[in-house]
């Protein structure tokens, strides 16, 4: 690290796990969302990590996108299934318009790579070609 921050590091995970179980639910999600923001302040590249804070912490609307994101790694690394449910996450939570348009195409492109599962595709599908705008184009996430 360069900066000066103390860091400070459980060395047994009961421990971790003992100290997280006496926060209440509001200071768990809050610690989640206060973390989630430390680690995209200073630039975490693993959206999983960040979608999963966000999600603890609450808001969706941040987490989907980083679940779009950590599908998109997933499944140009071939592990489609684990894309998959990526997407599942991001859909679970609130999330704008975009977002949620965005993650059902990549619902779509990558169960283009499991076609044992095409009809778990066909709901997200029929959803995007309903919520799709008149002449738009796959976005680029």
């Amino acid at each position: 690290m360069t900066s000066a921050e103390d860091i400070y590091l459980f060395r047994h995970a009961l421990l971790r796990g003992g100290a997280y179980a006496m926060l209440t639910d509001e200071d768990r999600a809050l610690g989640h969302r206060l973390a989630a923001e430390w680690l995209a302040l200073r630039g975490e590249e693993d959206a999983l990590v960040l979608a999963e804070h966000f999600e603890r912490g609450g808001d969706g609307e941040r987490a989907g996108p980083c679940y779009l994101r950590a599908a998109d790694r997933a499944g140009r690394g071939g592990d489609s299934l684990g894309g998959i449910r990526m997407v599942r996450r991001g859909l679970a939570g609130t999330v704008d318009a975009a977002t949620r348009a965005a993650l059902l195409g990549m619902s779509c492109q990558l169960h283009y790579h499991r076609i044992e599962l095409l009809d778990d595709a066909r709901a997200d599908a029929t959803e995007l070609l309903q919520i799709a705008l008149p002449g738009s184009a796959p976005s680029r996430w």
